[in-house]
């Protein structure tokens, strides 16, 4: 946790000339990996998401194609204390994606089989900046300041939710983002919402850690072999 650095506003881009870099910048990556955690608060309860992220634009068989790695944990307590646990996994290895689902609570194991093409070069791309376009869409956005996360200059914003409709305000919403000043990446993003009840208070934290962009990922991580006695559902057959 990094502490926010003194100084003034001055010299920091605006929060529409900073999307506008993140954009450009998302566009041009060529391989991404990174721990997500997510993790949402309300009085007495906390769940936890993690996921190991990675993508990298390759050639195979002769055409480029984006290898695409989401291996995500998915925890929440129930009412009487006990967690219950899931996993997802999405691997796309440039020939198909496949999809391994362990829904909370269960030991089933289900897999599917689709194309590659089902999600296509330029993906992880579109993902990235159609998060980004929401964050600034929902939210009245203003770069306040500065910080350090491991050991990346940050820019920090802030900003108040905008009203669905104007004149009808919901509960109070603020949120806080910390963008890289090197790789132009969302780091941290925390979403609080309170209101006059202090137990409806909630507040989301999605962070990112160990980011590496443009850097080489292990070809091991884009490859996927279904469990031993697992049906696969194969949505390719007879394609």
């Amino acid at each position: 946790m990094g502490a926010l650095l003194a100084g003034t506003a001055m010299g920091l881009p605006t929060a529409e000339e900073l999307l506008a870099k993140m954009t450009e910048k998302v566009n041009q990556v060529k391989s991404f990996e990174a721990q997500m955690k997510v993790t949402t608060e309300t009085p007495g309860h906390k769940d936890t998401d993690t996921a190991h992220m990675a993508m990298e634009k390759a050639e195979v068989g002769g055409k480029q194609v984006e290898r695409i790695l989401i291996a995500a944990k998915i925890t929440k307590v129930r009412a009487d204390g006990k967690e219950e646990t899931g996993e997802e996994m999405i691997v796309n290895d440039g020939v198909f994606v496949w999809g391994q689902r362990r829904a909370r609570g269960s030991e089933t194991i289900k897999v599917r089989k689709d194309a590659a093409e089902t999600m296509g070069v330029g993906w992880w791309a579109k993902e990235m900046n159609g998060m980004n376009r929401q964050r600034w869409g929902r939210f009245e956005l203003a770069v306040v300041g500065e910080d350090v996360i491991e050991g990346q200059k940050m820019y920090v914003l802030e900003g108040k939710a905008k009203e669905a409709q104007p004149g009808q305000p919901g509960p109070e919403r603020r949120r806080k983002i910390w963008v890289g000043q090197e790789d132009l990446l969302v780091h941290r993003d925390v979403t609080t919402t309170a209101g006059e009840d202090p137990a409806k208070r909630r507040v989301e934290t999605l962070e990112f850690s160990e980011i590496k962009v443009d850097q080489k990922v292990d070809p091991a991580l884009f490859k996927y072999t279904p469990p031993a006695g697992v049906e696969v559902e194969d949505r390719t057959a007879g394609k």
